[in-house]
């Protein structure tokens, strides 16, 4: 639980990186988790780079650059000096954008404690939101587990082979 919150506020520290796959390696269940494709895996990495309020700052200056980017194409008489306000407005609006959109994606992952961790030695995974119904899976503490819905005292979760099923509430703990 704690590698995982480590983990979530320092992606690139290779020391939590190394302590949670060892964790992992020592989990009775073998799930196998699904990867996520290229081009998120990379966006991904890239705005975990830097932290929520570095993404924020950029992106206000990089507003200003188009501001003052702006003025400079409207009111400069020189060709030359048009053609680089123009450039310099393109620029920084694509990269604006791409910093505000890190910063939300970043501030989401922090704050959206969609995902949690299994803290009861054993338990089930059933099909229903129902003590009776049909067991899915059987799960081992310390397993990590997207959130999917909640409903009476239930949670729908995701594992991370993709399979969903329902845990009781109090037997997991949000990340």
């Amino acid at each position: 639980m704690n590698y995982e919150k480590a983990l979530l506020l320092s992606p690139n520290d290779k020391d939590i990186q190394y302590n949670l796959a060892f964790a992992y390696s020592k989990q009775p269940d073998n799930i196998e988790h699904l990867s996520l494709g290229f081009l998120p895996r990379m966006y991904q990495k890239f705005y975990r780079l830097l932290a929520v309020d570095t993404w924020a700052i950029l992106g206000i200056i990089f507003a200003v650059i188009f501001a003052v980017s702006v003025c400079l194409f409207l009111f400069s008489q020189v060709l030359l000096r048009k053609k680089i306000a123009l450039v310099s407005l393109l620029c920084s609006l694509v990269f604006g954008i791409l910093s505000f959109c890190c910063a939300e994606s970043r501030y989401n992952e922090l704050n959206s404690h969609e995902y949690a961790i299994v803290m009861e030695p054993t338990t089930s995974i059933k099909t229903e939101p129902t003590v009776t119904s049909m067991d899915l899976a059987t799960i081992h503490g310390g397993i990590k587990v997207k959130i999917i819905e909640e409903a009476f005292g239930w949670l729908k979760v995701e594992l991370g082979n993709g399979k969903e099923g329902w845990i009781m509430k109090e037997y997991i703990e949000r990340i």
